[in-house]
C-alpha cells in the first residue's frame, strides 16, 4: 500500500501527475475495492489537472473493479459539478445505472442515508459547525444505528462502515470503541475496503485521544485556543504501518495541521 500512500502525499502537495503514476502503480497489485479506490483516486488527480477524458476513463475502471464505487464516483458532488456537461461522463452514468442499482439493493439504504446525513452536517468544516444543532442530530443517529445493529440489519462491509463512521463522530470513548469494532468488522468482511481500513486506524486514534493518551497513526487533530494541533503521536508507529491502514505518512499529518491553521479566520 506504499504506492497508494505516495499518491496521497502527491495529491496533498498538488503534484497531480505524480499522484496519477503512484495510484496506477497501486492498482497493479490490488484487486476489488482497493483497485477501484486506486483508479478513482488517479481519476481525481487527472480531474485536478483538467484532464477530463482521462479522469472519466479511470472512473470507469473504478466502477468495473467494484460497483461499490457508485457512491464515490457517480454520486461524488465534485465529479457531478466538474463533468456535468461531458458526454463521456453522461454515457458512463447511464452505462452503470444497473450496477449502481444492484449495489444499493445489496446494502441497508436507511443506514446509508444516516451516514450521508452525518457527512453533510460536516461539510462546513469543524470551525463553522453549530454543534448545538449537530450534536443532538449525532446522538439521534447513533441511537438509530444501535437499533439497526441490535435487530441484525447490519450485514455488509458497507453497512458496518456506515455505522462505524456515525459512532466515530460520538463525543466519548465508548462511541469511539464502538466505531473501532464496527470498522474492524467491515475490514473482516472486505479486507480491500480502503476507507474502512483508514477508519479502523482513525477510530483507534480517537479512542486514545478521548482517554488523553497518544494516538498511534496521526489521524486526529484538536483545536486549542483556536489553534489546530496534531494530537501527540506514539513515535514507535512507522509510516509503513500507517500505509497498511491506508493512513498518510506522519509528515502529511503535520502539514495538514499547518494548512488548517492557515485557513482559520
Amino acid at each position: 500500500m506504499l504506492d497508494a500512500q505516495a499518491g496521497t502525499v502527491a495529491y496533498g502537495e498538488k503534484r497531480y501527475a505524480d499522484c496519477v503514476v503512484s495510484y496506477l502503480r497501486a492498482s497493479e497489485h490490488s484487486s476489488g475495492r482497493a483497485q477501484a479506490d486506486a483508479f478513482a483516486s488517479a481519476g481525481d488527480c487527472e480531474l485536478k489537472s483538467s484532464h477530463r477524458k482521462e479522469a472519466v476513463a479511470l472512473f470507469r475502471k473504478a466502477l468495473e473493479a467494484s460497483n461499490s464505487y457508485c457512491d464515490d464516483t457517480i454520486e461524488n458532488a465534485n465529479n457531478q459539478r466538474e463533468l456535468a456537461d461531458d458526454p463521456q461522463w453522461a454515457a458512463l452514468v447511464t452505462a452503470f445505472k444497473p450496477a449502481c442499482a444492484a449495489y444499493l439493493d445489496s446494502i441497508n439504504k436507511e443506514l446509508r442515508d444516516i451516514y450521508r446525513a452525518d457527512q453533510e452536517d460536516r461539510i462546513p468544516g469543524p470551525d463553522k459547525i453549530d454543534w448545538r444543532v449537530v450534536n443532538p442530530r449525532d446522538a439521534a443517529r447513533r441511537e438509530r444505528v444501535r437499533q439497526l445493529e441490535s435487530s441484525g440489519q447490519l450485514r455488509t462491509a458497507d453497512d458496518y462502515y456506515h455505522a462505524a463512521m456515525v459512532f466515530q463522530h460520538g463525543i466519548d470513548e465508548s462511541s469511539h470503541a464502538t466505531a473501532f469494532q464496527l470498522a474492524g468488522r467491515a475490514v473482516e468482511l472486505d479486507p480491500n475496503f480502503v476507507k474502512a481500513r483508514w477508519l479502523v486506524a482513525a477510530s483507534r486514534d480517537r479512542y486514545y485521544m478521548s482517554r488523553l493518551e497518544p494516538q498511534l497513526y496521526g489521524t486526529q487533530f484538536k483545536s486549542i485556543n483556536g489553534i489546530w494541533i496534531l494530537w501527540p503521536v506514539d513515535h514507535h508507529v512507522t509510516d509503513r504501518e500507517r500505509a497498511t491502514w491506508c493512513v498518510p505518512p506522519l509528515k502529511s499529518a503535520k502539514q495538514h495541521a499547518t494548512e488548517m491553521n492557515a485557513k482559520s479566520p
